[in-house]
């Protein structure tokens, strides 16, 4: 034995209590920090003394030892670990009742806190402990010690699970005999036992469990007491347990229906109230034939208040005035009769509406919110805070349901607008253009939303004036909400408002006056000067205290209302300068702050470029500089840069007119630094605000040395970075075409821009700032700059330099040298150009160069169709046609595209060539139909495309069963380009050739019609709305692989980009998409490769689509959707392939924000599959990218866990804490990054 342990046993015997106390103290830091080392004999001595302290007449030794013996458990062997837990049991039943507590306590602690160092198995312990427990519970006499027994059950049911054998009748017996206890400490604590009993019982003892609960309840029905305790006991297993207890539901919902109906005891029908909001919330389906006499009970109990009468208030309800609400009303609010528990009924039935509310079937909602809306607004004059609380919850989670049925891309989620893009945020014509474009049952929703605002603002009004802070802050809430799901409602009404934010904003309650401040930047957001002119002044008054609260959070937020408010005033240009004066004042005050914190900085920087966008041109010129000014200078702090960059962005995005040359004399310098950063972040806005102020205006670069910016460009071209090289050719194009002396070494940047051309991943975007840039430079007057030929020459001399160029590198080649030959403008130079080219096509030394040859006569035909008209001008259909006789595939796909380039530019020309083409040479149809192709989807029609429009079609539409996929995805655009064209006439011709008996053919109809399918509205969607649900039925053809899944796809792209389309269909679309949720066998099959066998799934892609489909459902169509269905189905996902899993669990990350309260039922039964998927390891032969998917699917996983536990549901979900404990645990690096990824990608928590 080592001197110190000496020591440490020693001082345990000391008589001196201080002596014992550090003694216990310094052996648990010890053996937290893994810096003493026991031997047997040590052990065995501690143990002893530990025994010995437990009775220790000290109570702070007493409880040291409690927390000692819970650690050092941990630390022993079996068996010492073994003989300290029995022990601690002899001590429960021996001894005097303080030794007994002290005992039962440190057996909890251990028991619950047990973490083996040693490799003790908790299954060990629980064998040991576990026998006597039980037989102190089935002798114990001591009320004290069975309470902490029961607790002890409880944590080893949550550590061991249902993975060991309980001896299920002995257990059973004991919980069921203390819920027959005459104390209420006791039986709450056996229906937490029984309820967490029931969560590790297979299926079997689960019924039987259950069948001995309802057996209780109906044999106590005449005991109140121990009825209530049964009803209890029933509903916390439901609450743990839903899924299994779903089939046991209709029994207890009818039996506590009869006894509810019947009884008048108050403390009895709540609890049964609250069992049925349990139901509801756990089983919404199970419960559902119940839900209309569950609805007329709450209905009625929630205007139950026997001892107080409303009568003599309903004439005054809508009066406001000060008077009415400090008179007799405030001294009625506050009365409470002892033995009044009414309002507990009141209370219970408010939550059972707001879980019936929540759980709604989307069909119901319009019913909902005309019955429980008007019944809601009628009872917001409850006398119990309590209770108007709760009934301001239940209209604030119908408005939630309404405002599942708006698009995010109609009305965000959050209102207020904090982009630097005035595109972003809220778009009240968007809301009105949805609202006309609704179904029936949606504008019958939003109709009786806006019949209720009078009413509902007014009684708002009514309850503001009121002295509980909590009823205020949540009628906040409320407003906000509804400014989320219906913009614009409040209007003038604001004014009614008045006093409830003078209440708010003086009240000592931080999170009130967030609340409040949050609505006002949501109804700034949604709303026009017009509506808060009266009271501005008043609120404007506010503000200014605000902005200067020491609490940090609450400045940042009142200094984000004002630039909600500056936004708001900018649309309208209708406010005093006076008003403006004091808005810049404000602002202006916050920025000479010297040690303001970091977030108020930001806000208040943003907010004064904020101001100088809405009024740079109503105030002084010398106002806007010095403004201006304070922005530059703050580039210089590392700390405000980017917030200073988004400021001054947002300022040289203004439309209004005011002048920055001055402020970009100061700019500029600071801009070549930032592009020298390493920072993404900092060198797009940098690239963006360059881009921005050369824009604006030529004169504001005008004699400014931009020699910086210049210099750092070449290193920008890159393409490792695709969108910092399109803003850096955008800045170019405009620095030719403004500035072009300030470009320096000519040479030095035209090569970099050739060197990105080559890069394969140029197209799009990218592809068009690099033409832009080309045809610019080909039209100015830089100095040095290569001329046309010269440029041309560098261009097709990159192809013999390159051994090998991506098919998308030739692309951009042609089209940068058709785009400099459009912009050169000297057609005998051009003409030139292309007989070169000719030769290049026919007779080049490589099919490189044959291919860049051909390409790039196709282009400038596309675009410059002159080069090849009159004499000395090549002919390109030829050369093009030549081209087809090659033995290089990629060769003929070039001359194929250059074809119907050449058709494109000039059709009257080409068009009938092509057609010509295809009855003569049959066999070249794949290459010609290509041809075609580039003219349907040009959207270049004239005359002559017109007449021969049916020839086109019926040449397309022969080649939809061709064998080749390539050439039916090809058939199908054109089909659906020529269809989006004509819609009258086609489309019915698309749905009877849709009902073809070729399954190929139907698959290739149904892509045609999603290429039909586009984001801005058009013609074609009046006649595809006639037609689209019988193409819908593709989602259930008979062809798995084919036209099924074409059809989920084509319900994707509908859902996606025209939802109000497919709202009618939806029941039959989401039964087909649903079913291809589950793996199908027989699309499965083994494949033996050498001694191993791989299963291939030819399922795998129609699943896939159909996850798809469930995810995009969520924005567009939530809310005509089943929730808890889709749920159920999309929880499917996260046990499927890696690409699956991904998806579902992206879908589950949307639905927390969409839906929280539906989804937390769901997620109990998805945390072990989670846990299991974190457990899980690569194979050991495992290449690195299998090795990048586990990893990948693991940061999902965690990312989507960190979703649940934001959501703001009412309880917290245990299985959920135990996951992220485990997730704390094992992958704590892990958790960290992810957490680190969403704070930087969303910036808060909460939006994961």
């Amino acid at each position: 034995m080592s001197v110190r342990n000496m020591d440490l046993i020693e001082k345990m015997q000391s008589e001196d209590r201080d002596f014992r106390f550090m003694a216990v103290n310094d052996l648990i830091e010890a053996l937290n920090a893994k810096t003493i080392t026991l031997d047997d004999n040590s052990e065995n001595q501690i143990i002893v003394n530990l025994m010995k302290l437990l009775n220790d007449s000290n109570a702070e030794v007493q409880n040291l030892v409690v927390r000692c013996i819970a650690v050092f458990s941990s630390h022993l062997g079996p068996v010492r670990a073994f003989a300290l837990l029995e022990q601690l049991c002899g001590k429960l039943s021996d001894g005097d009742a303080k030794t007994r507590d002290a005992a039962a306590i440190a057996m909890r602690s251990a028991v619950g806190d047990f973490n083996s160092a040693k490799g003790v198995s908790f299954f060990d312990v629980v064998d040991r402990v576990g026998p006597n427990l039980i037989k102190i519970l089935e002798t114990g006499s001591d009320i004290a010690v069975n309470e902490q027994v029961l607790d002890i059950f409880v944590q080893i049911f949550r550590k061991a699970g249902n993975k060991y054998n309980y001896p299920f009748e002995r257990l059973s017996d004991v919980f069921f005999k203390y819920t027959q206890s005459d104390r209420n400490a006791v039986r709450k604590r056996a229906q937490t036992a029984l309820a967490q009993y029931a969560q590790v019982l297979d299926n079997t003892q689960f019924a039987t469990l259950i069948e001995r609960v309802y057996k209780n309840c109906v044999d106590n029905e005449g005991k109140p007491t121990f009825f209530k305790t049964y009803v209890l006991v029933a509903t916390y297993i439901c609450y743990h347990e839903g899924q299994r207890f779903a089939t046991y539901i209709p029994r207890f919902a009818e039996f506590f229906l009869g006894i509810v109906e019947k009884n008048d005891d108050d403390d009895l029908r709540e609890t049964l109230i609250t069992a049925f909001e349990t139901f509801i919330q756990r089983c919404p389906e199970a419960v559902a034939p119940f839900i209309e006499r569950i609805t007329t009970l709450v209905v009625e109990l929630l205007k139950y208040d026997p001892n107080y009468s409303y009568e003599e208030e309903e004439d005054e309800s809508m009066e406001t005035d000060d008077a009415y609400v400090s008179g007799d009303m405030d001294e009625d609010s506050d009365y409470s009769d002892d033995d009044d528990v009414s309002w507990k009924v009141r209370r219970a039935s408010a939550k059972c509406i707001e879980a019936l509310i929540t759980h709604a079937p989307a069909k119901k909602l319009a019913q909902y919110v005309s019955s429980f809306g008007n019944l809601l607004i009628s009872r917001f004059k409850e006398r119990e805070d309590n209770v108007k609380v709760d009934i301001l919850n239940a209209y604030i989670a119908l408005l939630k349901q309404v405002r599942m049925l708006i698009p995010e891309n109609v009305v965000p989620l959050s209102v207020r607008n904090d982009s630097i893009d005035d595109t972003a945020g809220f778009k009240r014509d968007a809301f009105e253009a949805f609202l006309k474009e609704s179904d029936r049952q949606r504008s019958a929703v939003f109709a009786e939303v806006k019949t209720q605002l009078p009413t509902l603002i007014h009684r708002l009004a009514v309850v503001q004036k009121g002295k509980n802070s909590r009823a205020l802050e949540r009628s906040f809430t409320l407003l906000s909400t509804l400014l989320s799901c219906y913009p614009g409602s409040i209007g003038t009404d604001i004014a009614l408002l008045k006093r409830g934010f003078t209440q708010a904003f003086a009240d000592r309650d931080a999170n009130l006056k967030l609340d409040a401040l949050r609505f006002l930047g949501a109804y700034f957001g949604t709303h026009d000067y017009e509506s808060y002119d009266a009271c501005l002044d008043d609120i404007l008054k506010e503000l200014a205290t605000l902005v200067n609260a020491t609490f940090s959070k609450i400045a940042s937020e009142a200094v984000e209302v004002i630039n909600s408010l500056i936004r708001s005033l900018g649309r309208s240009g209708a406010p005093s300068d006076a008003r403006i004066e004091v808005i810049y004042d404000l602002l202006l005050a916050k920025l000479q702050i010297a040690d303001l914190d970091q977030e108020v900085k930001e806000k208040a920087i943003y907010g004064i470029g904020l101001f100088v966008a809405a009024f740079g041109d109503r105030i002084p010129p010398a106002q806007v500089d010095s403004i201006l000014k304070l922005l530059a200078d703050r580039l210089g702090n590392e700390i405000t840069r980017i917030a200073s960059l988004k400021a001054l962005l947002v300022v040289t995005r203004s439309k209004k007119a005011f002048n920055m040359h001055e402020a970009a004399k100061t700019i500029v310098p600071y801009l070549g630094d930032f592009l020298r950063k390493v920072s993404r972040t900092l060198r797009i806005h940098t690239l963006n605000l360059a881009v921005d102020l050369a824009a604006r205006s030529p004169d504001t670069l005008a004699n400014i040395d931009l020699s910086s910016i210049v210099g750092e460009i070449p290193l920008l071209l890159a393409e490792l970075d695709l969108q910092v090289a399109n803003l850096t050719l955008r800045l170019l194009t405009l620095f030719v075409s403004q500035h072009p002396n300030a470009l320096g070494k000519t040479n030095v940047v035209v090569n970099c821009v050739i060197g990105l051309a080559q890069s394969s991943l140029i197209q799009g975007t990218t592809q068009r700032a690099l033409l832009d840039f080309f045809t610019a430079l080909q039209r100015s007057s830089v100095p040095d700059k290569p001329n046309y030929e010269a440029l041309v020459t560098e261009l097709i001399g990159v192809v013999p330099k390159k051994l090998s160029l991506h098919r998308n590198a030739y692309s951009t080649l042609a089209k940068s040298i058709a785009a400099i030959a459009k912009a050169t403008d000297n057609i005998a130079v051009v003409k030139r150009i292309t007989s070169e080219l000719e030769q290049y096509a026919s007779k080049g030394t490589t099919d490189a160069i044959k291919l860049l040859g051909i390409l790039t006569i196709g282009e400038i035909g596309r675009i410059y169709p002159a080069a090849y008209e009159g004499a000395g001008s090549i002919d390109p259909a030829v050369s093009a046609v030549n081209c087809f006789t090659s033995s290089v595939e990629e060769l003929k796909t070039g001359a194929s595209e250059a074809l119907g380039a050449l058709a494109v530019g000039n059709i009257q020309r080409y068009l009938p060539f092509i057609l010509e083409q295809i009855k003569q040479y049959p066999a070249r149809q794949y290459l010609l139909l290509f041809a075609l192709r580039e003219l349907v989807t040009s959207n270049a029609a004239d005359a002559t495309f017109e007449a021969h429009i049916d020839t086109i079609w019926s040449g397309v539409i022969s080649q939809a069963t061709s064998p080749e996929i390539s050439t039916r995805l090809i058939v199908a655009e054109c089909l659906g380009k020529l269809a989006l064209a004509h819609p009258e006439k086609f489309v019915p011709i698309l749905l009877t050739t849709f009902r073809d008996v070729n399954p190929v053919l139907r698959a290739t109809v149904l892509v045609a019609v999603r290429y039909m399918i586009l984001e801005r509205p058009v013609p074609a969607d009046a006649v595809l709305a006639t037609y689209l649900d019988d193409f819908l039925d593709g989602v259930g053809d008979p062809d798995l692989l084919g036209a099924r899944r074409q059809g989920i796809v084509l319900a994707t792209a509908v859902a996606h980009f025209k939802p109000a389309l497919i709202r009618k269909s939806l029941n039959s679309v989401t039964y087909g998409v649903y079913f291809e949720t589950n793996p199908r066998k027989e699309l499965q099959h083994e494949v033996e490769m050498g001694p191993f066998k791989h299963l291939v799934d030819d399922g795998l892609e129609l699943r896939k689509s159909a996850f798809e489909c469930l995810y995009t459902l969520v924005e567009h169509c939530l809310g005509s959707l089943n929730v808890h269905e889709f749920v159920t189905h999309v929880a499917k996902g996260i046990v499927d392939s890696h690409d699956i899993a991904l998806l579902a669990y992206l879908t589950l990350i949307r639905l927390t924000r969409a839906c929280p309260l539906q989804l937390a039922p769901h997620i109990d039964n998805m945390t072990e599959a989670m846990k299991e998927t974190l457990n899980k390891k690569p194979k050991q032969n495992s290449v690195k990218l299998e090795n990048d998917k586990c990893e990948e699917l693991k940061r999902c996983v965690i990312r989507t866990m960190l979703a649940f536990q934001a959501m703001p549901t009412h309880d917290k979900i245990k299985r959920l804490e135990e996951l992220f404990e485990f997730v704390s645990q094992t992958f704590p690096t892990l958790l960290a990054e992810v957490k680190h990824e969403v704070e930087f990608t969303f910036g808060s928590k909460t939006n994961v």
